[in-house]
């Protein structure tokens, strides 16, 4: 059963979920440009707030809040060079090398992010376990992230299900890969045409 701000977040509408997928942009881009890693991107640590009277004027959707990324108690220093080993986060939102307990860098926030958007998008994680070996398991025999509008047993079930829009998926298919060899930089993240 998806959490009260789970089904809070699903039921956004595809703008506000856009609107919420620049704001992570904006955070995470503020974060690498002082070489900092979040470390723990999650539901629970992305805040809602309605937009001020200056914001609303500058733009911004009205009846969108704006989110703030929150809870920086695991957050570090981490230049582009380095690499951590410490094992912290929310194992749902949890990056595959970091579960392995493999040495990460700044990518591991970019699953994180993926992971989220996935929740977002469809309204549940795209993997779920009772422990982080399961879910590593998980991660492991996926071999492409799969959405419930691609699946014609879930579209015979619920016909009004409303379709992941393809930029969105790219994006996140391109951010939920396995190996950070293989996962989308930061330049493409910031790139990508569901952040236009």
């Amino acid at each position: 059963e998806l959490s009260k701000a789970t089904r809070c977040v699903y039921s956004l509408s595809l703008r506000a979920s856009r609107a919420h997928l620049l704001h992570s942009a904006r955070a995470l881009k503020f974060l690498r440009e002082r070489n900092l890693i979040h470390r723990d991107i999650k539901p629970q640590n992305l805040l809602l707030k309605p937009p001020s009277a200056e914001e609303i004027a500058r733009g911004h959707p009205l009846g969108v809040p704006i989110l703030k990324v929150a809870d920086f108690g695991f957050a570090r220093s981490l230049p582009n060079a380095m690499m951590a080993e410490t094992l912290c986060g929310s194992p749902l939102y949890m990056a595959p090398e970091i579960l392995r307990y493999e040495k990460y860098d700044a990518k591991a926030d970019l699953w994180s992010v993926g992971a989220v958007l996935y929740e977002i998008t469809v309204g549940k994680p795209p993997f779920r376990a009772q422990n982080h070996i399961e879910l590593l398991k998980k991660i492991d025999r996926t071999k492409n992230i799969k959405f419930p509008d691609e699946d014609p047993a879930t579209l015979e079930k619920d016909p009004d299900l409303k379709p992941v829009p393809s930029d969105i998926k790219k994006l996140i298919r391109s951010l939920l890969r396995q190996f950070p060899a293989e996962r989308s930089s930061y330049e493409d993240f910031f790139k990508s045409n569901a952040l236009a």
